[in-house]
């Protein structure tokens, strides 16, 4: 009676966990995502939205639904981008992104499920896994979350009704096709369903599906080019197979990386996941050895399909260097391989059932805290980003839109504006992310402390109507959470004095760059109105207050108005 009370009892904490967890991870997409394009978003939506209002023929829009964007044909991603214009008269990047992160629940119930069985308490690693913030490049950037997520559910959907269904094993098929025309690595299928197909005994499945894949191909490959970006796949494996050896273990233990965005451990995040992705490797050697497959042909066909986007990634993605291998974009893949070996753990090692709650439980807390939850910070970074670049387009500067081809951006987002098709958010909403700074009253408190002051005006934007500062600054063994800082403009003719009081900004490499703990909070934005200031050149002062102690420094940075 008592082990069934504890049994209820912990079942529902975990399942309430797990509720948590899902919700947390989309309260943190809401929280960071914009309705502002990323990169290839520019071009795999607005460019294609363009050229879909500007041709109404059918067969030219047929054409420009199915045409090649780098390696891939993104159809589902095109689909989904004339929904959202059917919607709402316009592109909206944030609904695009959020029809991508459903696939996570998909995905999640697609390896979960199973498990049910033996208490919500063994769901819980899988949704940490799943709904995981190492995830974060794919979250927030609409194009790449439809086509890489999607992808990756519907080539699992192929492969479990491939291994599972005996009346509906024709749907492998069918999303078969799906996952091609969402992203490439759909076609990594064709190597993997037709010997399932064959060890299952499903001859006619087995022709079909050759059938199919012959005619997914020709569509696929006809009037292919390889870009130009591409690396030559003969090239790695005669010349670079030492990197595309460490690249494949690398991808596949890229679950484990752990580097952020300034802390400096790229290199040793790199080897930690190649030391596992190792692991992971000689475990599915050993499985081939134990012939698994006759126990669980589902897990070991998952697996399989993972050591096959990892090889073949490993040969086409290497040259652009080992550290790609630990991608956030690529990091589901090793996610999915990683609860597939936890089956294993949970089906195949013997052990007392409080050993194994305790390394399932101590998994679950060391993975979430330890790797994934910091990880957020990506979220907000290109938030950031993406608004910087808004700001300073509308002051006419469009060299800080996010991505790498600025210039091609610009041309792309006019011609949305002209086809009514979508613009970039109004000043409105900027503005309240970096809203004006407060002037104040002239300091009069003088320095009192000699404790060091650190401090930085890192970036200066001269923007249409105002000056836009970025920077960081704290005392010396103190606490960044309660200081303020100001920014004193001097005329550097006069003499004469501007004070202005900054907002405390979330900062990500304070705490990992002077090895502290307590510095989350040193970076600050100050957005000075134009028309506070005069036609006169400024020297820039920095002043600080923190728990009664003040001092002030001046800096060597000027600002001026030139426009």
């Amino acid at each position: 009676m008592k082990f069934e009370i504890k049994n209820t009892y912990l079942n529902a904490v975990s399942f309430v966990l797990i509720v948590g967890l899902i919700g947390y991870f989309y309260f943190e997409f809401f929280t960071y995502t914009s309705n502002i394009p990323v990169n290839d978003d520019y071009k795999a939506i607005l460019e294609f939205l363009n050229n879909f209002k500007a041709d109404e023929s059918f067969s030219s829009r047929m054409s420009l639904l199915f045409a090649q964007f780098n390696e891939h044909r993104i159809v589902y991603d095109r689909i989904w981008t004339l929904v959202s214009y059917k919607l709402f008269g316009k592109v909206d990047f944030n609904f695009l992104a959020l029809i991508g992160n459903l696939s996570y629940l998909g995905i999640f119930l697609l390896l979960a499920l199973p498990l049910r069985k033996r208490g919500w308490f063994y769901v819980l690693p899988v949704a940490i896994l799943i709904f995981n913030f190492a995830f974060h490049e794919n979250m927030t950037f609409p194009m790449a979350t439809l086509s890489n997520n999607t992808g990756v559910l519907f080539s699992l959907l192929s492969i479990y009704f491939a291994v599972k269904s005996e009346k509906h094993a024709y749907l492998s098929i069918v999303f078969f096709v799906l996952a091609v025309l969402t992203v490439g690595s759909g076609l990594f299928l064709i190597f993997l369903l037709p010997a399932i197909f064959w060890y299952r005994g499903k001859k006619k499945l087995f022709w079909a599906f050759i059938g199919v894949a012959v005619a997914t191909l020709a569509l696929y490959f006809i009037g292919y080019q390889k870009p130009p970006q591409t690396p030559d796949v003969f090239e790695t494996i005669l010349y670079f197979k030492l990197k595309a050896t460490t690249f494949f273990f690398s991808f596949i233990g890229s679950i484990f990386s752990y580097n952020l965005i300034f802390t400096n451990d790229l290199t040793d995040s790199v080897v930690f996941s190649a030391m596992f992705g190792l692991v992971m490797v000689i475990f599915y050697g050993y499985l081939i050895r134990k012939r698994y497959y006759k126990d669980n042909l589902l897990a070991f066909a998952m697996i399989s399909f993972v050591i096959l986007v990892a090889g073949i990634t490993s040969v086409t993605r290497a040259q652009f260097g080992i550290e790609t291998a630990i991608a956030s974009r690529y990091k589901l893949y090793s996610a999915i391989m990683l609860v597939y070996c936890y089956y294993y753990f949970l089906e195949k090692v013997e052990l007392r059932q409080s050993w194994r709650d305790g390394i399932v439980a101590l998994f679950s807390l060391v993975y979430f805290f330890g790797i994934s939850n910091k990880q957020t910070e990506y979220l907000a970074y290109r938030q950031h980003l993406n608004y910087l670049g808004v700001v300073n387009f509308y002051s006419g500067n469009h060299k800080m839109l996010n991505g790498f081809e600025q210039d091609l951006y610009k041309e792309i987002l006019e011609k949305a504006k002209n086809y009514k098709i979508y613009t970039l958010p109004d000043e409105s909403e900027v503005n309240a992310l970096y809203p004006f700074s407060q002037k104040v009253s002239n300091l009069t408190q003088n320095t009192n402390t000699d404790a060091w002051f650190t401090h930085d005006v890192e970036q200066i934007y001269e923007l249409k109507d105002s000056f836009l500062i970025f920077g960081k600054g704290f005392l010396d063994r103190q606490s960044s959470y309660e200081q303020n800082i100001y920014l004193e403009l001097q005329d550097s003719a006069s003499g004469e004095k501007r004070t202005f009081a900054t907002q405390r900004m979330k900062r990500y490499d304070t705490n990992p760059y002077f090895k502290k703990g307590n510095l989350d909070y040193a970076g600050f934005v100050c957005r000075i109105k134009k028309e506070d200031l005069g036609s006169a050149e400024y020297s820039v002062i920095t002043s600080i207050s923190n728990d009664g102690l003040f001092r002030r420094e001046p800096t060597d940075k000027k600002i001026k108005k030139t426009f």
